[in-house]
């Protein structure tokens, strides 16, 4: 009886480490992908602010023609 409930405690022992290596993992992960993708997300904006600009400036110009 005694072995069991040891072999059982340290079975959840094992389980609780590989969920963490494993939660760590996805978070480091998820932190080096978004910030590798932080420079593209701002140029997307960029270009999306840019191109708005120039879409009400368009628009703009062919009202008051």
């Amino acid at each position: 009886m005694r072995r069991n409930i040891k072999n059982f405690f340290a079975a959840e022992r094992g389980q609780v480490s590989i969920e963490f290596v494993l939660l760590t993992g996805g978070v480091v992960a998820a932190a080096v992908i978004f910030w590798s993708l932080g420079g593209s997300i701002r140029a997307l904006g960029t270009t999306t602010s840019n191109w708005v600009a120039q879409e009400r400036t368009i628009t703009i110009n062919r009202i008051t023609r």
